[in-house]
């Protein structure tokens, strides 16, 4: 915060006038790219989590999910700026100032504003009954726990779904996950040259 009659401070300056000067990514080619990354990490979850039940070895539905977050999508983004969803479609991702975004911020942002920990937990729900009903697996967590998270998780995931829609409704393109995280989804065409000669 800055004292009354000063101008913002630097920080507030940079954060406020680096946003507008970042051209967001059209709509079409942001929503092929959740659309690819959400199905390969189902597909990825699902493999990782079957594979060891079918092979009479440890199952950790959780854990194999958040590997998978891990290692498909926040690592990813803050190494490289884009998920292979996002590198196929043309877009990554940036923070605020135009420079790549915080780990732990993508991890917030991933986790609860994309919803991928509440639909973590619903997998792992869905993978623990398959494997109850064909005898691969017994649920040890208490039926009013489940049901719980069950609903807990759904609320999150119906929220972070509907945060997608914030897109719609302003310039910059920018969800309730970018919000969350401090990020942006931008063309994989904008430089950093670029918004350094802006700046």
């Amino acid at each position: 915060m800055s004292n009354p009659g000063e101008g913002p401070s630097q920080s507030e300056a940079d954060d406020d006038e680096a946003l507008p000067k970042l051209p967001p990514a059209p709509l079409g080619p942001r929503i092929a790219a959740g659309a690819f990354d959400l199905g390969a990490f189902v597909i990825l979850s699902t493999l990782l989590i079957f594979a060891p039940m079918l092979l009479g070895g440890l199952v950790m539905p959780v854990w194999a999910a958040f590997a998978v977050l891990l290692g498909y999508s926040v690592v990813p983004l803050w190494a490289f700026g884009s998920t292979i969803g996002m590198r196929i479609f043309g877009v990554e991702l940036l923070g605020r100032d135009g420079k790549p975004a915080d780990l732990l911020e993508l991890l917030f942002r991933e986790t609860m504003g994309r919803g991928l920990a509440p639909l973590a937990y619903l997998v792992t729900l869905f993978v623990g009954a398959i494997g109850a009903l064909f005898g691969r697996l017994a649920l040890e967590s208490p039926v009013a726990s489940m049901g719980w998270g069950f609903i807990a998780s759904v609320l999150a995931l119906l929220a972070a779904g509907a945060g997608h829609f914030a897109a719609l409704g302003s310039a910059d393109r920018r969800t309730l996950a970018d919000l969350l995280g401090r990020t942006m989804v931008v063309p994989r065409i904008v430089q950093a040259t670029q918004i350094d000669d802006e700046e």
